[in-house]
């Protein structure tokens, strides 16, 4: 099995995602999320307008202060996650030609949780946003990472990341953090 890393590319993932199996399982506990540029695609695919796609079969998902969309789930009681929309009763995918990269990366394979982490660090997590960093932070005090996803690999200076945890002054801002670096460079030329 490879390793995982934020520096793996998607076309490496994608290979390694692929399950020989295709019988649906990981479909039927969850549903994959659609980034913005791939949801023209799948609509077309579904004979759709664009927003008649996300009306009808999507909604908003977010996670670290980002939001996309996550195909709806098919729910037997409101709590408890679903199987996705599109899996047929066959055990196959109705979008399979189409299906967004999440679907395509996050399979049961054995690297399949490192897939998601990689995929949050590409497309959730924005190293440029606070509350984003807060939240993965959050997230780091029990979950793990894949290397390049630490806070420290993220945010490398270490003054912006100290103010962008900085719980106490929650509306710190990038530019209000680079106005402080930049008066702190000052200060200590």
């Amino acid at each position: 099995m490879m390793e995982i890393t934020s520096k793996t590319t998607k076309e490496e993932l994608i290979k390694q995602g692929h399950c020989a199996k295709q019988c649906g399982h990981c479909c039927t506990r969850s549903s994959g999320i659609v980034l913005p540029h791939e949801v023209k695609r799948i609509a077309n695919h579904l004979k759709m307008n664009e927003e008649e796609f996300k009306n009808r079969l999507l909604e908003p998902h977010e996670r670290f202060h980002t939001t996309h969309y996550r195909i709806k789930q098919k729910r037997r009681h409101p709590n408890i996650s679903g199987a996705c929309t599109f899996l047929e009763l066959t055990g196959k995918c109705k979008i399979h030609y189409a299906k967004p990269l999440y679907c395509k990366i996050t399979t049961c394979q054995e690297h399949g949780h490192d897939a998601v982490i990689w995929f949050d660090l590409q497309h959730f997590v924005n190293p440029e946003d606070p509350q984003s960093i807060r939240e993965w932070a959050e997230y780091l005090q029990h979950g793990k990472t894949i290397k390049g996803g630490e806070l420290h690999q993220l945010v490398p200076h270490r003054q912006k990341l100290k103010w962008m945890l900085d719980y106490g002054d929650l509306q710190v801002t990038s530019d209000e953090i680079a106005k402080r670096l930049k008066k702190e460079l000052r200060e200590n030329d």
